[in-house]
């Protein structure tokens, strides 16, 4: 049996998913009794992870945990929860649970950097990465939920930087550039994914875009009122100066890693009803070139069904899943321009494209742009 925390919450057997518990807040308990596998949760912390700041009747919160035990005797997974002085444990083999492994994954990587096994770490990060299906616990509501996908997607990103900094001292650089790319699309202020960029840059013989990209970087920390930190700022002179120290080189080849760009946002809350739509979107045969159109009224629930779906089609699709919010309904924000939209999409899947000015690409002027000057993609 297999639980997935690292994307939808799923529980798998023998390779079909089961049919989790019905009700939203029966999920979060058995979330909340997987996250902490193996500790013993107090009644009044599982009922924060389940109704946030409510008071429900004892009775209630008896009856919501007595319908995940049975779920989980039903599935004679192996799982199994424990009533313990003090709260509730859930008794199961915490590598049957993918954040878990996820974890357990780091910490051999850790073990064998610091054994001088680079690659070796790279090997177990890039397994890591790969257990991860979209936004951690998505489709759960509540407040626990919306923190433990926060520290979880920070989790994940330091995962990736720490991949990142061994595969750079292995001498990848030309093997990196697409994906950090993306990353700093994403995380436009984050320090260590420029300096890592700049140093796959000027390690690639692109010196100058390397300079540029600490110029844009330092525009984009200027306008939130911080200079760069000093790591950062030493690199720049390292590149400057031409002495940035090489890398050693590896000669294993680099692990097979999901290169997959999502920009599919969390679902706000649980999904009820659609069942057939969603059915009808999911039930395809996996195939080249299937395009599925959503129809209907403004505010009855396209953006979230088909956010379900590609939710649940993520792992046909592992080059990635974009999405664009085209404001068309918004009130006060003017509707994407054509322009505008192709040159997010191009961001989105790594491709470096000149900055917009907001009077050529209408709704520009709302969304700062994240990608250093430069040309798009090869056709």
């Amino acid at each position: 049996m297999e639980f997935k925390l690292l994307g939808p919450l799923e529980v798998v057997l023998d390779d079909r998913r089961a049919a989790l518990p019905t009700r939203a807040r029966e999920r979060c308990l058995l979330a909340a009794l997987l996250v902490s596998a193996g500790r013993t949760l107090p009644p009044g912390e599982l009922i924060r992870c389940a109704w946030d700041d409510d008071d429900p009747p004892e009775g209630t919160f008896r009856s919501y945990l007595a319908h995940v035990r049975e779920f989980l005797a039903a599935t004679d997974g192996g799982a199994r929860l424990a009533r313990e002085e003090g709260g509730y444990r859930l008794l199961v083999d915490p590598d049957s649970i993918d954040l878990h492994r996820f974890r357990r994954l780091q910490g051999q990587a850790a073990a064998a950097a610091r054994a001088g096994r680079a690659d070796e770490a790279v090997a177990a990060l890039c397994e890591a990465e790969a257990l991860w299906r979209g936004p951690a616990l998505g489709g759960l509501p509540g407040l626990w939920a919306s923190a433990i996908q926060d520290s979880l997607d920070e989790e994940r990103l330091a995962c990736v930087k720490r991949r990142l900094g061994l595969e750079l001292d292995l001498g990848r650089h030309a093997e990196l550039a697409g994906e950090l790319r993306r990353l700093s699309a994403r995380y436009p202020l984050d320090e260590v994914l420029i300096a890592c960029e700049m140093t796959a840059l000027y390690r690639s013989g692109r010196q100058a875009d390397a300079l540029a990209l600490y110029r844009q970087a330092r525009d984009h920390l200027l306008v939130q009122g911080i200079e760069p930190g000093p790591e950062l700022a030493a690199l720049h002179q390292h590149i400057l100066r031409q002495d940035l120290q090489p890398p050693r080189v590896s000669l294993r080849r680099r692990p097979a890693l999901p290169d997959q760009p999502s920009a599919v946002p969390a679902p706000a809350g649980a999904f009820v009803g659609r069942a057939d739509e969603l059915r009808a979107l999911t039930s395809t045969t996996p195939g080249p070139a299937q395009v599925a159109v959503i129809t209907g009224m403004p505010g009855v629930g396209k953006t979230r069904l088909a956010i379900e779906a590609t939710l649940h089609l993520a792992s046909r699709y592992p080059d990635g899943q974009l999405y664009l919010e085209f404001h068309t309904h918004q009130a006060g924000v003017a509707p994407l321009g054509t322009d505008e939209a192709l040159r997010r999409l191009l961001e989105m899947a790594g491709c470096r494209t000149p900055t917009p000015s907001p009077r050529c690409c209408p709704g520009a002027g709302r969304v700062p742009s994240s990608s250093p000057p430069g040309s798009a993609c090869p056709g």
